[in-house]
């Protein structure tokens, strides 16, 4: 607790994915998460990445429509090759742990701006990403 405002300052924290943090827990988990980024493009990376934040997501990649694809499959445009859906749930709740948390941290936290902004942050610059959201 006593490096806390150090090590944010080092990783650049709060920053405007993460903005304000409220608790301890949560500002150790951004410095965390941080200091873990190591890059990535595949579908293991952003899940870990959003789970590093406290959230549990899916991801569903999209394919162009091309000749000789069974029938059934959506008639995507060419466009579609760069896009990807992230699921999370409606409402991803993050609740105070014992060991992490400490005192005055709220009991629970909820929302989905840090994931959005944290996937936009990450991803690759030539691709699109749709957020999804269900209960």
């Amino acid at each position: 607790v006593e490096m806390l405002v150090d090590w944010e300052h080092v990783t650049g924290l709060p920053d405007a994915c993460t903005g304000p943090l409220a608790s301890t827990s949560a500002r150790r988990a951004a410095i965390v998460a941080r200091l873990g980024e190591l890059g990535g493009q595949s579908r293991a990376y952003f899940i870990s990445l959003a789970a590093a934040l406290g959230y549990t997501i899916t991801i569903t990649e999209f394919d162009a429509f091309t000749v000789g694809m069974t029938v059934g499959q959506p008639l995507n445009g060419a466009d579609w090759q760069f896009a990807w859906r992230v699921q999370a749930p409606e409402v991803s709740v993050r609740t105070f742990e014992v060991g992490t948390g400490v005192a005055g941290d709220p009991l629970r936290d909820w929302g989905n701006d840090l994931l959005e902004c944290a996937i936009e942050r990450a991803k690759p610059a030539h691709t699109v990403v749709h957020f999804a959201y269900s209960s």
